[in-house]
C-alpha cells in the first residue's frame, strides 16, 4: 500500500509538470543531447524502442583511453556495473539483474552462456559507435528474455575510401591498450579489419585501504588479465538493393585472474577464455513500402576455470571445462500500408546448449540444450500529427524436456506538444526464461521451473528550455516494475539440498531525471539523478543498488583545439550479503575524474586522472574499488 501510494504521489507530480510546462522560445535540439570527454549521450523514449532509453555515443575522435565495454556504462545513473565474485561483470539496470538484461550488438543477440552473463568486462571498444540502452518498457520486435531491459552495442559503419586508425593508451596501474583498424570502402562493397591487444597486471587500491591476512592492499591481488581480439566486416550490394552484411570477431584470454573477498584467501582464474561470433544480415525491400531485413548468427563460448590452494597456482583443487553455443535466426518486416499505419512483425529462433566437464561434479562431459521460438507483432498508428500509438504482441514456445508457452503485451502512447515538449506513458509485459544453469545443474537444476516475467510501467516528458540564449533540455520519467515468479535458489532442511524454484515476488519504482545546459555554446553541464525505491512487502531485496545516484558531468572548450572535462558520481548507502548470506550495509561514496584533451586534424591526445582524491570505496561486499589513477590515451587517422 504504501508503494502504491507513493507511485500515485510520482504521477501526480508528472501530470502537473505537464499541466504547468513552459514553451521556450527556441532550441534547435530535438532531443537531451551532450558532449562529454567526447561521448554523447540522448535519453528519450520513443515508438522504436517503446520506454525510456539512452544512447551514448562514441565520438571517433574520443581521447580518453577506455579497454571495456564496461569502462563506458560506469557512471550512468539507474545502471550498475560492478564485478562479480567469479571476476565477471554484474550488471543492473532499475533493479534487475545481469542474467534478466539482453545484451546485443548490432541487434544480434549475445550468448550470456550457462551461467547466462554477458561479461561486458571482456569485450573490448575497438570499433563502436554508440551504445543504446533500454531501461523502461522493452518493445515487441526486441524478443524474449527483456525483462530487465536490453543494451544494444553499435558499431561504426564503414567510411568511403581508405581509413586507418591506431589508438594506444596507458595508465599509472601500468595497463595498456593497442588497437587498429583499417578499412576500405568502393563503390558497392567495404572491408574492415580490427586488431586490439590489452594488457593489465591489475589495478592499485586506495592508500586509505587496510591490509588484511589476503590482501597486502598495494596492487589488489589477483586482477591481472591478457587479452587479444579481431574480427572482419564486410557489406555490399548486390545489383543495388540486395544488402548483405557479414561480421566474424574473436576475443581469446590466456589468462585472467579472479579476484577474491579481501577476508578470503581464494586463488582462482580463467585461461584459454574464448569467445568467436559470426552473423550474416541480408536486407531487402521486397516492395514500395515492405522491407525485409534477415539475419543469421551464431556465438560459441569457451573456458577453462582453475582453483588452487596457493597463491602460485601450482596445486590445482578444481579445474572445470565449459562451453555454450547460440545459434539463432531472426527474420523482421516492416510494413507501410499508409502514411499513419506502420506493421513490424518477425520471427526469432534460438538455439542453447552447453557441456561441461570437472574434477568433481561432472567428471564426464554433461550437456544439456533449449530451444526459443518467438513470433511478434508491432504496429504504429500515427493518430493525429502529434499523437502516436504503438502496441505490441509477442507469442513464444521455450523447449526443454517440457513445452512452455507465453505471452508478451506491450503498448505506448506518444505525444509532442509545440516547441518541441514531449511527453509518453508506456507499460510492457516481458519475460525472462530459465538459465542452462537452472534447469541443468546437477545440484540446483529444476526441468520444472516457469519463465520469470515483469509488467513494467512509465511515464516520461521532455522539456527543452532556454536561459539567456542558452539552451538546455529536461527529462523525467517515472516508472514501476511489477516482477513476478523470480527464480532463487531455495534450501529444502529435510532433503538437506538446494534447488532453484519460483518462489519471490518484487515491487519497485523510482525516477531517472536528466537536465543538459550548455552555457554559451561553450560550457556544457549535465545532471543525471536516478532514485530507487522497493515495496518493503517484496520478496526480493536490491542489492548492491543505490537508492540516489547522482552524476555531474561537464566539458569547458578552452580553445579551438583544447578541451577540459569533468566527472562526479554519487552514490548512497547499498545493501549486500556476505558469503553467509548475513545482511550487510555499504557506504555511500562520491569519485571524481578530470581529463585535457588536444585535438587536431587527425590526432587526438588525452591525460587524465580518474577517483582524484583516492576514495575508498565498494562496489560489493569484501570488494574494493580501483585508486586513483593517471592516463594518456593517443589516436591517429590517416
Amino acid at each position: 500500500m504504501i508503494c502504491n501510494k507513493s507511485f500515485v504521489s510520482l504521477l501526480l507530480i508528472f501530470v502537473v509538470a505537464v499541466s504547468y510546462a513552459v514553451q521556450p522560445d527556441s532550441l534547435e535540439v530535438e532531443r537531451k543531447v551532450y558532449d562529454l570527454e567526447g561521448v554523447t549521450i540522448r535519453a528519450s523514449a520513443s515508438t522504436n524502442t517503446l520506454g525510456y532509453s539512452l544512447t551514448r555515443e562514441i565520438d571517433p575522435e574520443r581521447g580518453k583511453g577506455v579497454i571495456n565495454i564496461s569502462d563506458l556504462l560506469e557512471d550512468i545513473p539507474g545502471l550498475q556495473l560492478t564485478t562479480s565474485g567469479k571476476g565477471v561483470s554484474d550488471l543492473r539496470i532499475r533493479g534487475f539483474i545481469r542474467k534478466q538484461i539482453r545484451v546485443m550488438i548490432n541487434g544480434r543477440p549475445l550468448n550470456g552462456g550457462y551461467f547466462g552473463n554477458v561479461d561486458l568486462h571482456s569485450l573490448p571498444v575497438t570499433d563502436i559507435e554508440r551504445i543504446n540502452i533500454i531501461k523502461g518498457p522493452v518493445a515487441a520486435h526486441y524478443g524474449a528474455n527483456t525483462m530487465g531491459g536490453a543494451i544494444d552495442i553499435i558499431t561504426n559503419e564503414m567510411p568511403p575510401g581508405w581509413q586507418n586508425i591506431s589508438r594506444f593508451s596507458i595508465d599509472s596501474n601500468e595497463s595498456k591498450n593497442l588497437s587498429y583498424i583499417t578499412s576500405l570502402g568502393l563503390r558497392d562493397h567495404s572491408f574492415r579489419i580490427h586488431l586490439e591487444r590489452s594488457l593489465s597486471p591489475g589495478y592499485y587500491l586506495p592508500a586509505e585501504f587496510e591490509p588484511t591476512l589476503f590482501e597486502d592492499g598495494e596492487r589488489r591481488n589477483r586482477s591481472a588479465f591478457s587479452r587479444y581480439s579481431g574480427g572482419l566486416s564486410w557489406q555490399g550490394y548486390l545489383f543495388s538493393v540486395h544488402n548483405l552484411d557479414f561480421q566474424t570477431n574473436y576475443v581469446y584470454m590466456d589468462n585472467k585472474e579472479i579476484p577474491s573477498p579481501v577476508y578470503e584467501a581464494n586463488f582462482r582464474r580463467y585461461t584459454g577464455w574464448h569467445n568467436y561470433n559470426t552473423s550474416l544480415r541480408y536486407r531487402v525491400p521486397v516492395m514500395y513500402n515492405l522491407n525485409s531485413d534477415l539475419m543469421f548468427y551464431y556465438d560459441h563460448n569457451a573456458d577453462t576455470y582453475e582453483e588452487y590452494t596457493d597463491s602460485g597456482f601450482q596445486t590445482p583443487s578444481q579445474i572445470s571445462d565449459l562451453q555454450s553455443s547460440l545459434y539463432g535466426v531472426k527474420w523482421d518486416t516492416r510494413w507501410l500500408p499508409s502514411d499513419r499505419l506502420v506493421f513490424q512483425q518477425g520471427y526469432i529462433y534460438e538455439l542453447n546448449d552447453f557441456k561441461r566437464k570437472d574434477n568433481a561434479f561432472y567428471t564426464e562431459w554433461y550437456s544439456g540444450s533449449t530451444v526459443l521460438n518467438q513470433i511478434y507483432s508491432q504496429p504504429e498508428f500515427q493518430i493525429k500529427q502529434n499523437l502516436t500509438l504503438t502496441t505490441g504482441v509477442a507469442l513464444s514456445s521455450f523447449h526443454t524436456d517440457n513445452i512452455r508457452y507465453n505471452l508478451d503485451l506491450s503498448t505506448g502512447l506518444f505525444y509532442h506538444f509545440p516547441n518541441n515538449i514531449r511527453t509518453s506513458v508506456a507499460y510492457s509485459r516481458n519475460n525472462r526464461y530459465p538459465l542452462l544453469q537452472e534447469l541443468y545443474s546437477r545440484n540446483e537444476g529444476n526441468p520444472e521451473l516457469l519463465p520469470e516475467r515483469a509488467d513494467k510501467y512509465e511515464a516520461t516528458l521532455g522539456i527543452p528550455f532556454t536561459v539567456k540564449n542558452s539552451p538546455g533540455y529536461a527529462h523525467l520519467a517515472l516508472f514501476r516494475n511489477v516482477i513476478f515468479d523470480l527464480i532463487e535458489p531455495q534450501y529444502d532442511t529435510e532433503e538437506g539440498t538446494r534447488l532453484y524454484r519460483n518462489v519471490e515476488k518484487a515491487d519497485n519504482y523510482g525516477s531517472d531525471l536528466n537536465i543538459t545546459f550548455d552555457i554559451l555554446h561553450r560550457w556544457v553541464t549535465d545532471l543525471s539523478y536516478s532514485l530507487m525505491l522497493s515495496d518493503t512487502k517484496s520478496d526480493y531485496s536490491m542489492l548492491r543498488i543505490p537508492r540516489h545516484s547522482l552524476v555531474l558531468a561537464s566539458r569547458f572548450k578552452i580553445s579551438g583545439s583544447f578541451s577540459l572535462s569533468q566527472n562526479s558520481e554519487f552514490y548512497s548507502e547499498r545493501n549486500d550479503l556476505d558469503d553467509s548470506d548475513n545482511q550487510k550495509v555499504l557506504e555511500s561514496y562520491d569519485l571524481h575524474s578530470m581529463s585535457l584533451t588536444y585535438l587536431k586534424g587527425g590526432v587526438t591526445l588525452s591525460c587524465g586522472v580518474e577517483n582524484l582524491f583516492d576514495t575508498l570505496y565498494y562496489e560489493r561486499y569484501g570488494f574494493p574499488g580501483r585508486g586513483r589513477s593517471f592516463f594518456f590515451s593517443a589516436e591517429l587517422r590517416v
